[in-house]
């Protein structure tokens, strides 16, 4: 049995792209440095896999980086290569409620890999505000 008391049954198929929290409404701090290649053990790897959040004002207080294979991004994040993504909801009455806000001296590092010729974006932000004091 795991930690939460689920039975597991060995020798079929893993499973392991489905969200374990949704969020809609609050703001959450990267106080930490988060990779989006991480294992989804890891605080960055946690949120990105396995978090669904909007309308959301999220704060980069530590280096974020989305260096990503064209492999990882078709597995687990639609085939794109995005840095953070932000995405307001119907509930939103002004844009201010979605932000993403990167702190001075901080980076956002995005790219894709394997030399296909897709790249990546930054940040992307759905019926919001960026403030960008780091780089993107």
């Amino acid at each position: 049995k795991s930690s939460l008391g689920v039975k597991i049954t060995a020798g079929g198929p893993t499973f392991n792209k489905y969200k374990e929290l949704a969020i809609e409404n609050g703001e959450i701090n990267f106080d930490v440095a988060a990779d989006k290649a991480a294992a989804d053990t890891t605080p960055g790897g946690f949120f990105f896999k396995k978090v669904l959040g909007q309308r959301l004002r999220l704060n980069v207080n530590q280096n974020l980086t989305a260096r990503l294979s064209s492999s990882i991004a078709n597995e687990f994040y639609n085939k794109q290569v995005v840095g953070l993504e932000a995405n307001s909801s119907k509930q939103a009455v002004a844009n201010t409620e979605t932000q993403v806000n990167i702190a001075s001296g901080k980076i956002v590092d995005v790219a894709r890999t394997d030399g296909t010729k897709n790249g990546g974006v930054g940040v992307f932000i759905n019926y919001g505000l960026v403030d960008n004091k780091g780089t993107i």
